[in-house]
């Protein structure tokens, strides 16, 4: 008996050890500079509110002005540590202009989070090139640009963190989502890979693939195909408490990451279900993506593309409705205004 008692002090000492030696070590955001992109709304506005909270200096981008302002006034209008700037960060000129602004501003960038993202639901067959190239340029070439500009300075001050938001579509395909499960297949090999490469200079790279997240952005989304069916189905399911996380929690699990230096995580129990499944039998994972295509709003011929203010909600239960205004006012989403989200 004493020796097990013996064996159970050890351990709940190892244990505390270990947590009080991770706590020492963990980064520390007080006083750094953070730089988000997509942060005035959704998932980006908790992020740089949690990193408000930890004494970080936050610095938000985003396309679209109403929604810098908004953002900016809701984090603190006179907070002189929140800058917010206009950026599209699938154009090069305005992500290095926003990367010389920060140091400007700022002395220096001590972490990048590339948050910045664009979804539309729809069947493979409504899709154009174009909306390929989109995705890729948002999800792919927006981080691999900021990236390109923000490296050389943390290599030079000696260091720093990078957080690549992808998504479980970036490690499960996911059916009627296909540029955005293709542009976050391809963020996710860059994030992965630069982790490896930039290890060396003290820079430390965290992949993020969340599962469903509630931010109210569903319904603000590009939608093809059948528009009405295609927006209601996917709204809805962007709601249902089980197989969804809120965006705090999300973004505190991201925080977390990021001072604890992980490599990769993946949010939500459902997210972790499907890359598991995805990862050790790929086979059945398209089998049943292949079953569930088959009760998916069907092709129109058409490649018409609207915005989901534009579409009706007459296939929408009235409680989506009333939940997707409540979140679209929590998380500063702004309607009408091209849909930059992440679910």
């Amino acid at each position: 008996m004493n020796k097990i008692l013996i064996g159970l002090a050890g351990a709940a000492l190892g244990y505390t050890a270990f947590k009080l030696y991770k706590q020492v070590t963990a980064y520390s955001l007080k006083d750094k500079v953070v730089l988000i992109t997509g942060g005035t709304h959704g998932l980006g506005f908790v992020l740089a509110r949690k990193c408000l909270d930890e004494q970080a200096k936050v610095v938000i981008c985003g396309r679209n002005q109403e929604n810098l302002s908004s953002a900016l006034e809701r984090l603190g209008k006179n907070n002189t540590n929140v800058l917010a700037i206009p950026c599209d960060v699938t154009k090069r000129s305005e992500v290095k202009k926003i990367v010389e602004l920060t140091l400007e501003k700022m002395g220096t960038i001590d972490v990048l989070i590339n948050n910045a993202g664009i979804i539309q639901f729809g069947p493979f067959e409504s899709m154009t090139e174009e909306d390929f190239d989109k995705s890729m340029d948002v999800h792919f070439r927006g981080p691999m640009v900021a990236v390109m500009e923000i490296v050389p300075h943390m290599i030079k001050k000696g260091g720093g963190r990078i957080v690549n938001i992808s998504s479980v579509g970036g490690k499960v395909p996911v059916p009627h989502l296909l540029p955005y499960t293709a542009s976050k297949y391809a963020l996710n090999g860059f994030s992965l890979g630069l982790r490896s490469e930039l290890r060396q200079y003290g820079i430390h790279v965290t992949t993020v693939n969340p599962g469903l997240i509630r931010t109210g952005s569903a319904r603000y989304i590009g939608t093809k195909g059948e528009f009405e069916k295609e927006l209601a189905f996917f709204s809805t399911l962007g709601i249902l408490p089980l197989i969804t996380m809120s965006a705090g929690y999300a973004a505190g699990r991201i925080i977390t990451a990021l001072k604890y230096n992980k490599a990769e995580i993946t949010l939500s129990l459902p997210a972790k279900l499907l890359a598991g499944i995805q990862f050790f039998f790929p086979g059945m994972v398209t089998t049943i993506f292949a079953l569930v295509n088959k009760y998916l709003p069907r092709p129109t011929g058409s490649v018409e593309k609207r915005e989901g203010t534009e579409i009706s909600t007459r296939y929408f239960p009235s409680f989506v409705v009333r939940r997707y205004a409540k979140l679209a006012e929590k998380y500063n989403q702004v309607p009408g205004r091209g849909a930059v989200s992440n679910l």
